[in-house]
């Protein structure tokens, strides 16, 4: 009996796209989702932008930063 080698190009060569997909598809899809996320919730910050109160909690944290040293 002959012993045969497995090359195993032909079978790689043909599950390299699903391969390649199922490493890349997520780092993709978080990186769509994180610009989605990203896009609403500078809306939302602009949209409830109040300059007095960022202002208030500025002083705040100034405040509590300088009773703490």
């Amino acid at each position: 009996m002959k012993r045969f080698e497995g090359s195993y190009t032909v079978e790689i060569t043909l599950l390299l796209p699903l391969i390649f997909m199922a490493m890349f598809l997520p780092i993709y899809k978080a990186f769509d989702c994180y610009k989605e996320v990203k896009q609403d919730s500078g809306y939302i910050w602009e949209k409830n932008f109040v300059p007095e109160e960022k202002i208030r909690k500025m002083q705040l944290a100034e405040k509590v930063w300088e009773d703490l040293k």
